[in-house]
């Protein structure tokens, strides 16, 4: 089935919001099945807050916004204009290559010489190792390889409108556990500002799932949850895996020279395409900067749970279920690479 003809999975452009964008110089248009980009806008320039507003909602709505032909930016400009979005509080926990121009600039890169390599094959959302998860995420391509290289982002309110109405309620029942710092986060949401409903979880950090017993609504004691098994688990995260990779739900970015994707990292998951990580003599050097925004509320289980916002050790029987400390995690496809 072609794009066009598939039913649209998200808001369009409101026309006041293209009409504020012209006032400013700018052009913004709607990318299918979700997203959009504005070309002719200039950061420099003195911009009322009405217009962040707007492209902050088109941006809640639709995923993100790519910013088009920016050039290269400095790491300054970056993170000037990231702070424009969300919590406006840049947020850093990455590793600081040394070719990092900033602390807060997280460096990609396919030459190890040149950036992090290796990062995130699997559907992600970045923070998700914290309570409060990054609400925004700004992605500037440096340099873009002569082939390859793209960043693919799913659509997660279309990825839970597609669950069977089962399945939507026993994602509802369920919570993942973080395996590096025992986070732990819902893994269906109200999105607070769309309003859509999210699914919502980390195919490369996540150390167990624990679920409501069956007919629990209100948990008491421990004994009203359970944790998956082995099985159950490595299913779930198929599942998971299957239901952001559908075609209708998934867009990937080929990065073009001025790049700067702005996204809500609520709303989209992500993930880097295999090619992004081959071998700079073989496609060309990549390097993309990463800046990463304070999270606006903690993202944590409602209290029908009963749980703590993080789980540090594993509360039930060693027998019982599957719990992954550290690392990267619980393996739940042995033929696919597993890193953050």
């Amino acid at each position: 089935m072609s794009r066009a003809r598939l039913k649209p999975i998200c808001p369009p452009i409101l026309a006041q919001t293209k009409a504020l964008v012209g006032k400013y110089g700018g052009e913004i248009k709607q990318i299918e099945p979700f997203g959009a980009e504005v070309l002719g806008l200039d950061f420099s320039l003195k911009i009322k807050e009405e217009l962040w507003k707007q492209l902050q909602k088109v941006i809640s709505d639709r995923g993100f916004i790519c910013f088009r032909n920016q050039g290269i930016l400095s790491a300054e400009e970056q993170i000037r204009i990231t702070e424009l979005w969300g919590s406006k509080e840049v947020h850093s926990t990455h590793t600081v290559h040394p070719s990092s121009p900033h602390r807060h600039v997280f460096r990609l890169s396919n030459d190890p010489s040149c950036g992090i390599t290796d990062v995130g094959p699997q559907w992600h959302n970045d923070g998700s190792f914290l309570v409060n998860v990054f609400s925004h995420v700004a992605y500037h391509i440096v340099k873009v390889p002569k082939w390859g290289g793209d960043t693919q982002f799913s659509y997660l309110p279309a990825a839970y409108d597609s669950l069977s109405l089962y399945e939507q309620k026993e994602w509802s029942r369920s919570v993942s556990v973080n395996a590096t710092t025992g986070a732990i986060h819902p893994v269906t949401f109200r999105h607070p500002y769309s309003g859509r409903k999210i699914c919502f979880l980390h195919l490369g950090m996540t150390g167990a799932v624990i679920q409501k017993q069956k007919d629990v609504d209100e948990v008491k004691s421990i004994q009203d949850l359970r944790c998956l098994q082995k099985q159950e688990l490595k299913s779930f995260m198929k599942r998971y895996n299957q239901a952001l990779t559908q075609e209708d739900v998934v867009y990937s970015h080929n990065y073009a020279d001025g790049d700067l994707i702005i996204i809500d990292n609520l709303t989209v998951a992500h993930r880097a395409s295999p090619e992004a990580h081959l071998p700079a003599k073989s496609q060309g050097l990549r390097v993309l900067h990463r800046t990463t925004l304070k999270g606006l509320f903690p993202l944590v289980p409602d209290d029908s749970f009963g749980l703590p916002p993080v789980l540090r050790s594993n509360p039930f029987e060693s027998s019982e279920g599957e719990w992954v400390s550290g690392g990267l995690g619980f393996r739940w496809d042995d033929d696919i690479a597993m890193r953050n």
